[in-house]
This record gives structure tokens, C-alpha cells and sequence, in this order.
């Protein structure tokens, strides 16, 4: 075979665009509180989505990141973001929206924070603030403490004061407060 004909076949047989990795972050307790996470990606534009779904068992690490979704886009663009931690009786208990740009291989991290739980955005202020990270609104491209992300909350553990007397504050390396079960201390 010729090497023009066999780079040819190479060609056709690589996937279309670069590699989108999504991981989860939260606090709320998988397995009690939220029993799977969903992740949604669409094409910013495009009116179709697809959807990737992992099971949440107790004993699970979603505090330190659990990856929901790696997918390998159709092509470069701005990508739209969904994630969702559902519970078992299919619930939302918490979602997020986030837009990324998808122009070479990346991973990022979705927080989803307890402080969340209720809150309405926008809350006043900025009408693009439309999600919240850390009972903050804050705009959909604010991922990973990027540009678009608020100053930090917290920059160490004892700053994030939680409502329960058996967790603990726990400050992200991007400044958001989660809140810890301090170990068996919670109970049922």
C-alpha cells in the first residue's frame, strides 16, 4: 500500500476533535443526599445535547473530584455545560451551568457546593451571574477559579464556619468553602 493511501485510512479512522474531561466536585454526601451526577454538553448553538451519567455511592469522593464525562468533541467550539446531581427518586438536588471553550484537549471541574442549595441567581448585582459556586453567583464561564470567577471566600480550612456542628470548613485551592463531615461525627 502506498503511504499517501495508508495516511489517508490513518486520517479517517482519528477521532474528530480534542478530548473534554469533566469532573464533579461537592459537598453535599453521595449515596445519602444525591444517588447519580449528570453531566450535559452541547455545542454552544447546536439544539441537541448529550448527556453522561455516573452512579453516587456512599464512600464515593465527590469532595475531592469524581470524573463523570471524557468525550472527544465533533470539533473546536464553545461548549455548554450541565451538571446535575440527582437523587433517588430523580430529584435534582443541585445543578450548574458553565460554558467552556473547546479548542484542544481540556478538563475541568464542576462545583457544585451545599452553600448553593436554594439559592436564586442572579441575586441583585450582575444579571449574568446566573449560577452559583460557593453561595455566590457567579457567571457561567467561571470554572476552575478562572478570570471570571469572584475573589476568594476562604483561603484556609477554619474560614468556611459550617451550620452542623459535625462538619468542618474546607477551602479549595480556588477559594470556594465546602463543608466536610468531620469523620462519623454526622451520624445516619
Amino acid at each position: 500500500m502506498r503511504p499517501f493511501v495508508a495516511a489517508l485510512l490513518l486520517a479517517g479512522c482519528a477521532p474528530g476533535g480534542p478530548s473534554l474531561l469533566v469532573d464533579v466536585r461537592t459537598d453535599l454526601v453521595p449515596g445519602r443526599e444525591f444517588t447519580a451526577a449528570r453531566v450535559e454538553v452541547a455545542v454552544e448553538g447546536d439544539t441537541g445535547s448529550r448527556s453522561f451519567e455516573r452512579a453516587a455511592e456512599e464512600g464515593d469522593d465527590y469532595l475531592g473530584g469524581r470524573r463523570v464525562l471524557e468525550h472527544i468533541v465533533d470539533r473546536p467550539a464553545t461548549h455548554e455545560l450541565v451538571a446535575t446531581l440527582l437523587a433517588a427518586d430523580g430529584r435534582r438536588v443541585a445543578s450548574r451551568r458553565a460554558i467552556v471553550d473547546v479548542d484542544a484537549d481540556i478538563a475541568v471541574t464542576l462545583v457544585l457546593t451545599r452553600s448553593c442549595v436554594g439559592v436564586v441567581c442572579p441575586a441583585g448585582g450582575d444579571p449574568a451571574a446566573t449560577e452559583c459556586v460557593g453561595g455566590q453567583c457567579v457567571r457561567p464561564r467561571c470554572v476552575d477559579g478562572g478570570d471570571d470567577c469572584p475573589s476568594a471566600a476562604c483561603a484556609e480550612d477554619a474560614e468556611g464556619v459550617p451550620a452542623q456542628d459535625c462538619a468542618a470548613g474546607l477551602c479549595d485551592d480556588s477559594g470556594f468553602c465546602f463543608f466536610a463531615e468531620r469523620a462519623g461525627a454526622c451520624g445516619p
